[in-house]
């Protein structure tokens, strides 16, 4: 289970250092923006969790005569993103937790970009996006898919025989049973990313940085034995000239109600 107070937590902490360590999350910014496609008659956006408005950008000047409603957790990601977009009138703000807020208006697209994997309960999340939707309206979102972190996460389990510290995400199929049931409409496209990084310490740092460190509920401290036989178990198995390799598994999303 996610513990929304200290995703709000983490990310309000990272809000100065985000752009510089969010390559990921850059990465998918841009290629959400390619899959998103064309139409006419959009006036009505709403973003879940715009963070300092890396898609903001990219679909706010697509969409300039469109209406647009800004959502974010974080009252810092919130406020850095007002300063941004400052002269953009047609943006508004609240600061609400996405997953579960209810607005009477009606939207003709709903965009988020890696946020959802955030979300305590996704299908119910976006049954009451589907909600929220224009009859021809559409979501597009980015989402980590279950390969995420696949070494670390392979690393834990060697070492300590569980991995109790790093929350599930959805695999592409599990993805689309939960969505099939929902719209009439799915596409899911996914591509595998690879970051490199000197050390297991580099990489959690820059996960942190991002405020992407784990709010899972419970899980046990790291302690700084534990973390040295990760790091040499991750160093011995996916260590590639002389850096460790992560992945990303990226999906992408478009959904028609």
């Amino acid at each position: 289970m996610i513990e929304k107070e200290v995703v709000r937590e983490n990310f309000s902490r990272a809000v100065d250092s985000y752009d510089q360590y969010a390559v990921v999350q850059k990465y998918m910014a841009e290629k959400l923006n390619d899959y998103l496609k064309e139409e006419d008659g959009v006036n009505n956006i709403l973003e879940i969790g715009g963070g300092t408005g890396l898609f903001t950008e990219f679909v706010v000047n697509r969409f300039l005569e469109s209406n647009y409603l800004l959502i974010d957790i974080s009252p810092k990601m919130l406020a850095r993103c007002k300063e941004k977009f400052k002269d953009y009138h047609q943006i508004e703000y609240i600061l609400a937790d996405g997953e579960q807020i209810k607005l009477k208006q009606k939207f003709d697209l709903i965009i988020s970009n890696a946020t959802f994997q955030w979300f305590q309960n996704l299908k119910l999340a976006l049954r009451n996006f589907r909600e929220q939707l224009k009859d021809r309206g559409e979501i597009y979102f980015s989402i980590f898919g279950d390969k995420t972190f696949q070494e670390l996460r392979s690393c834990f389990q060697e070492v300590k025989g569980e991995d109790s510290y790093s929350q599930r995400f959805f695999s592409k199929s599990e993805l689309e049973r939960i969505l099939e049931e929902e719209f009439s409409e799915v596409e899911i496209s996914e591509e595998e990313y690879i970051e490199r990084f000197s050390n297991v310490i580099d990489f959690l740092r820059a996960i942190k940085k991002i405020g992407a460190n784990s709010a899972k509920k419970d899980k046990p401290p790291l302690t700084s034995g534990l973390l040295k036989k990760i790091e040499r178990k991750y160093m011995e198995r996916y260590r590639e000239d002389n850096q460790i390799i992560v992945t990303h598994h990226l999906l992408f999303v478009r959904l028609k109600k």
